[in-house]
C-alpha cells in the first residue's frame, strides 16, 4: 500500500473557510493562523489521528500515513476540530472575484496534475464551485482525485504542480 504523503489541502478548506460574504467575521480565538493550525492538529491527535503534525508553513496539517479511503472520516474530523478551535485569525469571507481567482487556479491545477499523468475529474461550474463553498461544503478539487501516493512522490506533485 502507499501512503498519502503530505495532506496540506485537507486543511485548505479551513483556510479559505470565513463567513458568508457581508458578515463580519467573529474575533479569532487564537492568535496567529501557527496556533489555530496547532490547535486543529492537537485535535486530530486526540481523535486518533496521532501522526498528524502541523507542517513548517505554520498553516497546513501533514501526515505520513493517510490513506486516501480515510479521506471522508478524516475530512469530518478536520471539520469539527476546525469547529473546536474557533474562528481561524486573519480569516475574512472570501469575495466571489477572490472564489473565481481560486477556482480558476485549482483548474490550472488540474491541468498540471494531468501532464504528470494524474486523472483528475472535472471540473464543476465556477458557480457550483462557489455555491459549494458558500454553503460550506468542501469545494472541488483535483488535489483530491490524486491516488495515495508517497511523501516522495507528493513532493514531486507539489513542485510541479503547487496547490493554490
Amino acid at each position: 500500500m502507499k501512503s498519502a504523503g503530505v495532506v496540506a489541502l485537507l486543511v485548505m478548506v479551513g483556510v479559505l473557510a470565513g463567513c458568508s460574504s457581508g458578515e463580519k467575521p467573529p474575533e479569532p480565538t487564537a492568535t496567529s493562523i501557527q496556533a489555530w493550525t496547532e490547535r486543529v492538529a492537537s485535535c486530530l491527535v486526540d481523535k486518533g489521528w496521532t501522526d498528524v503534525v502541523v507542517g513548517a508553513d505554520g498553516q497546513s496539517i501533514q501526515s505520513d500515513s493517510l490513506r486516501f479511503s480515510q479521506r471522508e472520516s478524516f475530512d469530518r474530523d478536520v471539520a469539527a476540530c476546525e469547529d473546536a478551535a474557533g474562528f481561524q485569525p486573519g480569516s475574512e469571507a472570501p469575495t466571489d472575484d477572490d472564489l473565481r481567482a481560486q477556482y480558476a487556479a485549482l483548474v490550472d491545477s488540474a491541468a498540471c496534475l494531468r501532464d504528470l499523468g494524474y486523472e483528475t475529474s472535472d471540473p464543476p461550474s465556477v458557480q457550483v464551485w462557489v455555491d459549494s463553498y458558500r454553503a460550506g461544503e468542501a469545494p472541488w478539487s483535483p488535489f483530491m482525485d490524486l491516488p495515495d501516493v508517497s511523501p516522495e512522490e507528493w513532493d514531486r506533485i507539489q513542485k510541479a504542480c503547487p496547490q493554490p
